[in-house]
């Protein structure tokens, strides 16, 4: 380990000499004609920015579908799916800054890569936070009205609201300038550190990881919180929208193992597969929200107006109602909070300098790599196969779930007049 160590080290000081020089010979460059000129890109490279380009689309169409009122959704969780777009819109700009003025990628400016990745974190609390609020037939039933208010008084949303305050706080407050200034001022980043082998200026600070982090349980939960919506609105085609977050779990688990190998440039094909499964991801939920709207009674053309009812909404022997689910209580949300906030803080000090304790970060296999993205994926898969075979229906009821009930056995949706139930 130690000779790897000092291998290390000396790499990181020969790319240190090579990039000053660019960097120099890039600024007379410009001195002389004016222009800045990126370095060329690889054509994997030019590929997976062509596909990540693309992957706009197919979302843009989801954004669309989700969208229709009859969907039921409520403003928070539409509002979550949106602000992904926010995300997208601050990432070109701070591709173009690392380019530009550092001679860099995003993934190694740690304050800016930071910085935008908080943005997807908050999209993802806005999401989670939406999907546990009621939907638009629950709050006709009297559990409660969704409100921008309630949403960010709500542990979620106070989260989701310092997630994205720390984003501001770094570019206008901390100012940073250098390349490899840290996000949130590395808060939490131990001082020294000194077992196991170096760490290179490009390794992400503790605040990067934890969003990073935080993105990748989030998308869990929401997928869970989506395949709910079966109980929740007994209409059972949401399962295909879970199905379609899938691929972009995998995407994110890329972009996660590339920045454990310190954003090593020999396995751009991480990247390349990142983008792939973004397009896939994105085009099966695009058709998976048109599904959902088609099955809850839009038609193309169709006039927007609130909805009374859907084909969906009143049906379900075993329906549980909103304000009875524990699980979705502001109660049970404090709890998350603390968990979700305690185990991403627990692993990003794991990722970050337990593996400084291991030689395979310096070592660049490609098939680690991709072993460390796709079996956790199949894990996952091996998850909803499990739930979809056992045809839990979100609340662990597995009897005759989708079955079409005859107008005798359907209860109406709402809690008894004389119900002393408190409401949400």
């Amino acid at each position: 380990m130690t000779s790897n160590k000092a291998q290390y080290a000396v790499k990181q000081q020969n790319l240190l000499s090579k990039s000053r020089h660019v960097t120099l010979s890039k600024k007379d460059l410009s001195r002389r004609s004016g222009i800045v000129k990126a370095n060329a890109l690889s054509p994997i490279e030019t590929l997976t920015a062509n596909l990540f380009a693309g992957s706009l689309f197919p979302y843009l169409g989801f954004l669309y579908y989700i969208s229709r009122k009859k969907n039921g959704m409520n403003m928070i969780t539409n509002l979550g799916f949106q602000f992904l777009l926010l995300f997208v819109g601050a990432s070109i700009p701070a591709s173009i800054v690392a380019i530009n003025k550092y001679q860099s990628t995003l993934s190694d400016v740690d304050w800016l890569h930071g910085s935008a990745e908080g943005l997807l974190t908050v999209t993802n609390l806005l999401i989670v936070l939406g999907l546990r609020m009621p939907t638009e037939q629950e709050q006709k039933t009297g559990a409660g009205s969704v409100t921008m208010w309630t949403a960010l008084t709500r542990p979620l949303g106070v989260l989701a609201f310092g997630t994205l305050l720390a984003s501001f706080i770094t570019l206008f407050w901390e100012k940073p300038s250098l390349e490899h200034d840290l996000y949130f001022w590395g808060l939490g980043d131990l001082l020294s550190f000194s077992f196991g082998n170096s760490e290179p200026q490009n390794a992400l600070s503790i605040p990067t990881w934890m969003v990073h982090w935080s993105s990748l349980l989030e998308w869990l939960v929401a997928m869970r919180l989506i395949w709910d919506l079966q109980d929740r609105t007994q209409n059972p085609n949401w399962k295909y929208l879970t199905w379609g977050m899938v691929p972009l779990h995998t995407s994110a688990l890329c972009a996660c193992t590339y920045h454990l190998f310190f954003n090593e440039k020999s396995l751009v094909s991480l990247q390349l597969v990142q983008a792939a499964t973004t397009v896939l991801g994105n085009s099966l939920m695009m058709a998976a929200s048109w599904k959902i709207a088609k099955s809850n009674g839009w038609t193309m053309g169709e006039q927007e107006e609130v909805v009374t009812d859907t084909p969906y909404s009143r049906s379900g022997e075993n329906k549980q109602a909103y304000w009875e689910r524990e699980s979705l209580s502001w109660r049970s949300e404090v709890a998350i909070t603390i968990k979700l906030v305690a185990i991403v803080t627990a692993l990003s000090y794991i990722t970050k300098y337990g593996e400084l304790l291991f030689d395979f970060p310096y070592q660049h296999d490609i098939n680690l790599a991709f072993a460390i993205v796709f079996l956790p994926s199949l894990a996952n898969i091996a998850n909803w196969i499990s739930l979809e075979n056992s045809g839990d229906d979100g609340d662990g009821n597995s009897s005759n779930f989708g079955k079409k009930k005859s107008s005798s056995e359907v209860k109406p949706l709402g809690p008894p007049l004389d119900s002393d139930v408190p409401i949400l």
